[in-house]
């Protein structure tokens, strides 16, 4: 079968010719129907060197994956050939605490594991088929396409849970603000707030283009991103700020922003990992405001976001293309310079002269140019790709004969940041040693904080956790 992999550290992936996979005891052979092309590909395409990073080359790329059933191995019940099924995509040990209730996103075993999930570490789904380890990272479909879902399994995941953390701040008369709203993650957090919370959407984009998408798609008000953007919406909020800020670019300015747009009591979640820090002190923040970065969610959450999604209350907005391209497809991801694009790319496959349906969404203007504007030091030169899923066009790969899917990237898109963090990654000590990227992008990121946020930890048996989890409570 063909499968798009890495073969080496910053070199393009290649369209290869390997062997289909044979399902072991209680693994699932998956026929893929979609396979979403995230910022974290290009990171690993680009941004390691041989060393760095503790997987084996060379893998299949892909970790936003969905499809049908196509084999099974032995123990495992439940599942038909042709079920269609999304691919959960944090893969962790299965047995500790968090994998236990479903949050293997934060399984206390990644350390020990040679793989992040698959296309992160061990082959993904950028092929005709994938090999799942178990049935428990299946999510069944029902009549959703795995054009539509394969994306929703990170940039659709990944807000819903930054979301869901917060959700008992989000009653009638709330506020919630999305910096990066005209991007994949962003959009797709402006149409979560607007399916299952009661909270005013306040969209902050640096284009006016994002600020229609995020306006098309849910959000009650626009603020085009600069020095202005903290007293509209502190006039928005009525003086009051936000119950919950989401920043989905994660540099200095939007960090700032963040805070400045926060409440009394409120949350601050930081998904972006554009590099920027916030000093931390008793005054720098309004009392009590609870700073967090989240890493994906879980298997539980991404069931509810399928759901969400085949309720037509949610929707990636895609482009497709051909397997035939998917190495070309991901080149433009994020190599691009100056200009933004909230348009995603979906990859059908009926053949090499498949046609391509674009919705494409160029957004003039970035983050690093805000920056420049306002005196920080830019990650990158001026008029660079912003660091955030809004950044960059996002490719999807279909590698059937029918439809697949993709979505703007997910939320470990760096974009112009990229030299100053691999900087960062380089002289962290602790680097090497990690098994886990967010650990990795986390360790660089920290590096630069004054003082970080403490949480304390709470020892809970599995069903505290799961009724928790259930009921929003942060953990």
């Amino acid at each position: 079968m063909k499968a798009l992999q890495i073969t080496g550290w910053k070199q393009a992936p290649e369209l290869r010719q390997v062997d289909e996979p044979e399902p072991g005891p209680g693994q699932v052979v998956v026929r893929i129907g979609g396979a979403g092309a995230c910022h974290s590909d290009l990171h690993l395409l680009h941004d390691f060197d041989e060393g760095m990073m503790p997987f084996d080359l060379p893998f299949t790329l892909g970790h936003e994956n969905a499809g049908w059933v196509e084999s099974v191995g032995a123990g495992v019940a439940g599942l038909e050939t042709g079920t269609p099924v999304a691919v959960y995509g944090a893969w962790g040990c299965g047995y500790c605490p968090r994998c236990r209730v479903g949050m293997e996103n934060y399984c206390d075993n990644a350390a020990s594991l040679p793989y992040m999930g698959g296309g992160l570490g061990t082959h993904g789904g950028m092929a005709e088929h994938m090999l799942v380890p178990s049935s428990r990272l299946l999510v069944p479909l029902g009549d959703l396409s795995p054009v539509q879902a394969a994306p929703l399994t990170d940039a659709g995941l990944t807000p819903y849970h930054a979301i869901a953390r917060s959700r008992h701040l989000l009653t009638p008369g709330s506020t919630a603000v999305v910096i990066g709203a005209g991007g994949g993650l962003g959009h797709m957090a402006v149409q979560i707030l607007a399916a299952t919370t009661a909270s005013e959407i306040v969209a902050v984009d640096t284009a006016p283009e994002g600020l229609a998408l995020a306006s098309n798609v849910g959000a009650g008000h626009g603020v085009l991103a600069g020095p202005d953007a903290a007293a509209e919406i502190s006039e928005i909020t009525k003086g009051r700020g936000a119950e919950l800020v989401l920043d989905f670019v994660g540099v200095d300015t939007t960090l700032a922003l963040a805070v400045a747009s926060s409440r009394t009591l409120g949350h601050v979640t930081l998904v972006g990992i554009g590099g920027g820090s916030h000093t931390f002190n008793f005054f720098s923040q309004p009392y009590e405001v609870s700073f967090a970065t989240t890493y994906w969610g879980s298997v539980t959450e991404l069931a509810e976001v399928l759901a969400l999604a085949e309720a037509g209350h949610i929707r990636a907005h895609i482009e497709q293309v051909s397997l035939a391209d998917a190495a070309g497809a991901l080149r433009p991801v994020g190599r691009r310079r100056g200009a933004r694009s909230g348009s995603h790319r979906a990859l059908t496959h009926p053949g090499p002269e498949a046609q391509v349906t674009t919705r494409s969404l160029t957004i003039p203007g970035d983050w690093a140019t805000w920056e420049t504007e306002r005196g920080s030091t830019p990650h990158d030169e001026p008029g660079t790709s912003p660091p955030h899923s809004s950044a960059l066009s996002l490719a999807a790969l279909s590698l059937t004969a029918l439809p697949l899917a993709a979505l703007p990237f997910g939320s470990s898109g760096v974009g112009g940041a990229v030299a100053p963090l691999n900087t960062a990654l380089a002289t962290t000590a602790q680097m090497k040693a990690s098994r886990r990227w967010s650990e990795l992008v986390m360790a660089a990121h920290w590096s630069a904080v004054a003082v970080s946020p403490v949480r304390s930890r709470i020892a809970a048996s599995s069903t505290d956790l799961r009724s928790w989890a259930t009921a929003g409570v942060p953990l």
